[in-house]
């Protein structure tokens, strides 16, 4: 009889440290661009480097340990709905599916306030969390349609890539890395922070108006 045994080479063990990097970073990177990209939603001068050290710096002690936990939050609703897929014979079984499906919907929504509360308010991140759940929900109209612009931003990848008889391939590989996952950010970005804006924002603004000019 004779046993296998899965060895790790030098490339295995890059891939891993390289998955583990991103993991680890996920929030900082994160909390930099949606800076970034609330900035250019606002309209206001972008130094993209300077910006996006500037947003880490400022918010590493919330965007480090919240990174980890989104990943894992992310990580828990895909593998959920995997496991719903491959297992949908029963009632209760699909139930559970559609139950994960709108548990992925609400954090989707949820996310697209999280960041950019993070980088615009002082709060915790328990804070954070509870005013990003209420908003999805008040902003349930713009939440839906920057997931439909998504979706279809998706679709035209797909078609790109697997449509055309494949001359569209090199265009549907290079577009993600080019404008394809920016233009997601920017559309997450434009759908969330003018609900912020007119809940929190304002009413502040309008209270405090001697604080207007450069804070928010």
């Amino acid at each position: 009889k004779q046993d296998s045994m899965a060895i790790h080479s030098t490339a295995t063990n890059v891939l891993l440290g390289l998955t583990l990097l991103v993991f680890i970073t996920f929030g900082l990177v994160t909390v930099g661009t949606t800076y970034i990209t609330r900035n250019l939603v606002r309209g206001e001068p972008v130094f993209v480097m300077s910006d996006f050290w500037y947003a880490i710096k400022r918010n590493w002690k919330q965007a480090l340990p919240f990174g980890i936990i989104d990943g894992i939050i992310n990580g828990i609703l895909i593998f959920n709905i995997y496991t719903t897929i491959i297992n949908t014979s029963g009632f209760l079984t699909s139930m559970m599916f559609w139950a994960n499906i709108v548990l992925v919907l609400l954090y989707f929504f949820m996310r697209c306030y999280i960041y950019v509360q993070m980088v615009t308010f002082n709060l915790t991140v328990f804070k954070i969390l509870k005013n990003s759940l209420i908003f999805s929900l008040l902003g349930l109209k713009r939440n839906l349609l920057a997931l439909l612009a998504i979706v279809i931003g998706m679709f035209i990848e797909l078609m790109c890539v697997i449509g055309a008889g494949g001359i569209l391939l090199p265009f549907g590989i290079s577009l993600p890395f080019i404008i394809l996952f920016a233009t997601f950010a920017y559309m997450k970005v434009y759908a969330s922070y003018f609900k912020i804006k007119e809940i929190m924002i304002d009413p502040y603004i309008a209270a405090h108006p001697e604080e207007a000019p450069s804070s928010y």
